[in-house]
């Protein structure tokens, strides 16, 4: 990547993620953005040319960090958010500028040290430390045993830890996240399905902080010549996608496919979407999706 992790002028940013012999969609942690800190979230911010990203990003760190490596509950900070959104009368997370990040950013620092009595860890080494103990004690989580157990999966085998340069959904309208199926998960029928959010990272798809848009929508924006097309875009304009396959609605889960944690459940109308199937699995305390990233 020509970056190293923690550079204060170009800084190697990287996710932490499980890498299981079974796929367990949304039972193990993932870690987005590793790497910021107080002094190379503004190297990322001359590096990509956008002020509000690198303060996206490492609001989003601190809170992913926050609620799974250090154990804050996770509505301390959406609270947060709410507070701020209300305060400057806007629906959506992406529409608060950079001012309220950076605020909400020293806030969310304020919450964890109220929380743990520490700080959260500046040290880039000590961040990517900590997210690889919390990925690997993940296995043994109260959601991944159970789904285990119903799945058949050997309690015995353990998780490898994967460790991927990140890419960013969250660099504008022209960059984005989402999941995508080789069969619509309600009817089994082939062909591409699945949902999208421009301007996002992976967590906002199921989090149902944003409506998502269908795939095929995108297919029209991609198809439209635009300033930042693949051709002709910088090495920052780059996006996330999710991507699940199965044989059939039915055999998905058994097989180790990356369906939704909920797929063992009666099939939803056609109308329903992924994201819709998502939320549903997030509600019943799991988080459904781990993310695969490419670019452009």
């Amino acid at each position: 990547m020509g970056r190293t992790l923690g550079a204060p002028d170009d800084p190697l940013l990287v996710s932490v993620r499980s890498g299981a012999r079974f796929s367990m969609p949304g039972m193990m942690e993932t870690i987005l953005d590793i790497g910021l800190n107080d002094m190379s979230v503004g190297g990322l911010a001359k590096a990509s040319g956008q002020e509000r990203f690198a303060w996206d990003s490492y609001r989003r760190l601190i809170q992913m960090f926050g609620r799974t490596v250090m154990g804050v509950d996770g509505d301390l900070f959406e609270q947060a958010i709410t507070d701020h959104k209300e305060r400057r009368a806007v629906a959506g997370d992406h529409e608060l500028d950079t001012g309220e990040l950076v605020a909400l950013t020293d806030e969310f620092k304020d919450v964890i040290r109220a929380e743990t009595g520490e700080d959260f860890p500046q040290d880039p080494a000590e961040q990517l430390a900590r997210a690889i103990r919390a990925v690997f004690d993940s296995w043994n989580g109260e959601r991944a045993r159970i789904y285990r157990q119903r799945e058949h999966i050997p309690e015995d085998l353990g998780t490898a830890v994967n460790i991927q340069a990140m890419v960013f959904g969250n660099l504008g309208q022209d960059s984005g996240t989402g999941v995508a199926f080789t069969r619509d998960p309600a009817t089994g029928e082939s062909g591409v399905y699945g949902d999208y959010l421009p301007d996002a990272q992976g967590e906002d798809v199921v989090a149902g902080v944003r409506d998502a848009l269908p795939l095929s929508e995108l297919a029209i924006i991609a198809r439209a010549p635009t300033p930042n097309s693949a051709t002709t875009c910088a090495p920052w304009r780059t996006t996330t996608a999710t991507c699940a396959t199965s044989s059939s609605p039915s055999s998905a889960a058994s097989s180790g496919s990356s369906r939704p944690a909920s797929a063992s459940a009666p099939p939803k109308p056609p109308s329903a979407s992924p994201t819709t199937s998502a939320r549903t699995a997030r509600s019943a305390g799991t988080r459904p999706w781990c993310a695969s990233t490419a670019p452009v």
